[in-house]
């Protein structure tokens, strides 16, 4: 994280950042500093207010010195970051049409937190895009001290919690699931692990094992069976891993493709159309179940596909899994993740 420490490092800061939603505090005079900075002092004399803009005019971040020459930063800080805005399009496989998707340029207050007298001090917290919380951490004359948390950025829940000292961490840190249980603690010392505890054996987590979902029936003899009697346009193989949902009741929704890197996406199209609409018309699957309730399940299959203009035949490797289960074992591999509030 690029700090507010000097004139330099004010003029340096790299992050992309916006505009402040909220008004400038009055003031009595403003004076341009260095090339995309404003230097406002503060209408009861007792600070200067800082804004540094990159070269369009968005704000990157603003907050307040005890002197103008910003050599010693007090006060409320923030963090601003501007996403630009993103046209996507992604074929549509159950209705076999292009779907375009705008998301318009965005910014959003990532970063708050304190200083005092130059030092970080007190609560500093991350925000993501929708102005959910997604990481806090405690600072004492500049060093992490105190409670420290961050958040899954799809549900909003606790992933990460633990507590440091002086700069390190200390005592129980604890890894927390997708849905929000512990799945392990570790004791530190010093900022060493001393003990690691899974409650992965709980019976929480023995309740919650999904039993995949399967069909009574060859599905990819089924495929090759309708598939054969269907040839495309071109000839050639590939491979992509196709992708869809089981729903509660073992109805096939939701077909994907993961992209591949091909110079002919008309044939890709062409060769994929052929085999969803062949996959979307396949009998009811046995739905997956977790506590004894039906529940919706992810599956992929890595496909290697083999076309011509009389049949289109397939052969793969299999790699079910459940939504929950990655979601929980990326927010496990990301634990360590940085943050601008610590690391």
């Amino acid at each position: 994280m690029t700090l507010f420490f000097s004139v330099t490092a004010f003029g340096q800061l790299t992050t992309t950042l916006k505009n402040e939603p909220t008004p400038l505090p009055s003031s009595q005079d403003t004076l341009i500093g260095p090339p995309g900075i404003k230097i406002t002092k503060l209408a009861d004399g007792s600070g200067w207010f800082a804004s540094k803009y990159d070269a369009r005019g968005i704000l990157q971040a603003c907050g307040t010195f005890l002197d103008e020459k910003m050599t010693m930063p007090h006060g409320r800080f923030k963090y601003f970051t501007h996403t630009s805005a993103d046209t996507s399009t992604r074929y549509n496989y159950q209705r076999h049409q292009t779907d375009t998707t705008f998301e318009p340029a965005k910014t959003y207050l990532s970063t708050l937190g304190y200083f005092s007298h130059g030092e970080k001090s007190g609560q500093w917290t991350d925000f993501g895009p929708t102005g959910a919380i997604i990481g806090m951490a405690t600072f004492e004359h500049n060093k992490l001290n105190g409670p420290y948390q961050t958040y899954n950025t799809s549900t909003g829940k606790l992933s990460v919690e633990g507590q440091f000292v002086n700069g390190i961490r200390e005592g129980s840190w604890n890894l927390l699931s997708f849905e929000g249980d512990t799945m392990s603690t570790d004791i530190y010392k010093k900022g060493e692990v001393v003990k690691t505890i899974s409650h992965l054996d709980e019976k929480k987590f023995r309740l919650k094992k999904v039993k995949d979902a399967y069909p009574k029936y060859n599905f990819i003899g089924y495929l090759n069976s309708h598939l054969n009697k269907t040839g495309v346009s071109g000839e050639g193989t590939r491979s992509a891993m196709y992708s869809f949902t089981i729903d509660t009741a073992g109805h096939i929704t939701n077909p994907s493709v993961a992209p591949r890197n091909s110079s002919d996406h008309q044939m890709d199209i062409e060769v994929d159309t052929t085999i969803i609409d062949v996959i979307l018309q396949a009998p009811a699957w046995i739905p997956a179940v977790q506590s004894k309730q039906k529940v919706e399940m992810e599956m992929a299959f890595n496909l290697d596909v083999e076309y011509d203009k009389k049949h289109v035949r397939v052969s793969e490797t299999k790699y079910p899994h459940n939504a929950a289960k990655d979601a929980a074992t990326d927010m496990f591999n990301n634990s360590n993740a940085s943050s601008r509030v610590g690391h």
